[in-house]
């Protein structure tokens, strides 16, 4: 599942638990810096509890997360 960060790229290490746990860290560390703005912490814990409960989810095939379907109106031609 590629919310699970399994295939251990550096581009998936943000999927990880760890990756997601030193991501909060790293916000809540600038936020206290004041680099980034008040809020920004508790969104990304938001985000990180979100795709925690995805992945739980997912593993219970209650529904597949990573299933997108695009469709587009098509144009009515005059």
């Amino acid at each position: 599942m590629a919310l699970q960060g399994r295939d251990f790229s550096l581009t998936s290490w943000a999927r990880t638990p760890a990756g997601r746990k030193s991501s909060e860290t790293v916000t809540k560390f600038l936020e206290l810096v004041r680099l980034v703005p008040t809020g920004t912490f508790e969104s990304a814990a938001l985000l990180n509890a979100a795709a925690n409960d995805l992945v739980k989810v997912g593993e219970l095939k209650i529904f597949t997360p990573v299933f997108l379907v695009h469709v587009r109106k098509p144009a009515i031609a005059e």
